[in-house]
This record gives structure tokens, sequence and C-alpha cells, in this order.
């Protein structure tokens, strides 16, 4: 799988999710206590871009039906109904001088 650019880490910010698109996926990108996570940026019950939705306690919230995943698995938050799909996502840190 070749790598993709999504973004700079210097454009994430800490509890606000950024969404991208690469290609044709529609990512939604997250940092979280100095880690970055990505699931899909589309809520698999509305349909809804999570990247506009509210991020608390490591969860995204769906802006139309407040419903909530985990980003660190992309599972629903207290439920069973069906979780996000996870982005496979490498972070390689490069130190410009």
């Amino acid at each position: 799988m070749a790598l993709k650019f999504a973004a700079k880490l210097a454009d994430l910010v800490e509890d606000e999710p950024l969404g991208v698109t690469i290609g044709e996926q529609h990512i939604a990108l997250y940092l979280l206590n100095d880690e970055v996570h990505a699931t899909h940026n589309v809520c698999t019950r509305q349909f809804a871009l999570l990247s506009e939705g509210y991020m608390e306690d490591g969860c995204i919230e769906c802006p139309l039906h407040q419903g909530r995943f985990d980003i660190r698995t992309a599972r629903r938050a207290g439920g069973s109904r069906r979780g996000l799909h996870r982005s496979l996502m490498r972070t390689i840190a490069e130190r410009r001088t």
C-alpha cells in the first residue's frame, strides 16, 4: 500500500477533528494525548461528516444524531451497533533543519 499525505502534524489540534480527503476516501484525523488516530469521516447511521462533530473523552459525536464513537477503536461507544471503519495510517515524523 502506497503512503499518501493526509496532513501536517501542525494542522492537528487536540480535541478538534480534521476532515481530509485522500482520493475518494473521506477520513477524520484526531489528535488525542499527542497520538494521531484516523477513522472514516462518515457516520455509519446518519452519513454526516464526523469531523463536524464534537470530540470529548476520546470519542467523536455525530453532529446529527449524537451517536458517539471511540476514536481509538472506531467502535460505537456504549452500544453494540455498527462502528466506524478505522483508517490504516502510519505516522511519519520528519525532522527538518
